[in-house]
Formats: C-alpha cells, sequence, structure tokens
C-alpha cells in the first residue's frame, strides 16, 4: 500500500469504503468521532473564526498561510515516519 493512500485514509480525506485494501491492516480516520486529531483540528477551526470575528476578516490570508503551511509540515514529517519505519523493519 502507498504511504500517500494511508496517510490519505488517516487524515479523512479518501474513505476507506473507496479503495480496495489487500492487506490485512487497520486505517483510521483520526479526524473521526471523539479523536485526538478531530478535537485539536476543531480548535484550530474555531481559533480560525474568532480571529475572522476579531478582523472582521472572513479569510485572513497570514491565518489561511499558517494553517496551510502547519499542514504541510504534519505531511512531511507523517510521511518521513513511515519511511523509517520501514527502513526500521529491514535492519
Amino acid at each position: 500500500m502507498d504511504k500517500e493512500l494511508i496517510y490519505q485514509l488517516m487524515n479523512g480525506e479518501v474513505a476507506l469504503t473507496d479503495i480496495d485494501i489487500l492487506e490485512k491492516i487497520e486505517i483510521v480516520d483520526e479526524f473521526s468521532g471523539e479523536r485526538e486529531c478531530g478535537k485539536l483540528y476543531e480548535r484550530v477551526y474555531n481559533a480560525r473564526l474568532r480571529l475572522a470575528e476579531r478582523l472582521d476578516n472572513d479569510e485572513d490570508e497570514d491565518v489561511e498561510e499558517i494553517i496551510n503551511c502547519m499542514e504541510g509540515i504534519a505531511r512531511i514529517l507523517s510521511l518521513k515516519m513511515f519511511d523509517y519505519g520501514m527502513e526500521a523493519r529491514n535492519v
């Protein structure tokens, strides 16, 4: 299975029902239900709304840039961790 697909499944970008998984691996959408990532994302979203209200602007360019960059950093780290984990299995 491709690490990018695993990342997308964990982030809820792709639904498990949309793909055919051959491996016997359980991949959980970490943003579903009461999972910690979902709770943290809700806090970020609410903070974004509060900032928008204070700035009297629905979409602040800097706020969007911060969120997008942090998501990019998380993606890079997640995929690298996957690679390191695969390397560790082969040691």
